[in-house]
């Protein structure tokens, strides 16, 4: 039996990124491939934008096949960034600087954290 039969509820977990969501959404999502649309129950959204767009992007022109079946929830929300939120490493530390953070020492997000996260 091959595994688009199986009987067994399957969980599948996607990576963020728009690179990484091109290179193999295509070939994962859609009819007949491994996550068919068709055959989803459940679909958990994490409430952080990249989360979101990660979503639209594997879903793309089959999200309306599973809009009724999504969910966000804060149950499987990844590290909050808060206020860095959809912004890069270098856009952070520019901020970071504007406000007069970081003289001594450069910004770690391990020891300094997320303003407003």
């Amino acid at each position: 039996m091959s595994d688009l039969d199986a009987t067994t509820p399957c969980v599948f977990l996607a990576r963020h990124g728009f690179s990484q969501v091109t290179a193999t959404g295509t070939k994962l999502v859609g009819h007949g491939k491994l996550i068919d649309s068709a055959r989803v129950a459940r679909v958990w959204v994490s409430p952080r934008k990249r989360a979101q767009q990660t979503f639209r992007l594997l879903f793309s022109d089959r999200e309306f096949a599973v809009a009724d079946k999504v969910a966000l929830t804060e149950d499987i929300a990844e590290w909050d960034y808060g206020d860095y939120e959809g912004l890069i490493e270098s856009e952070i530390r520019a901020r970071r600087k504007e406000k007069g953070l970081d003289q001594e020492r450069e910004w770690n997000i391990w020891r300094d954290g997320c303003e407003g996260g």
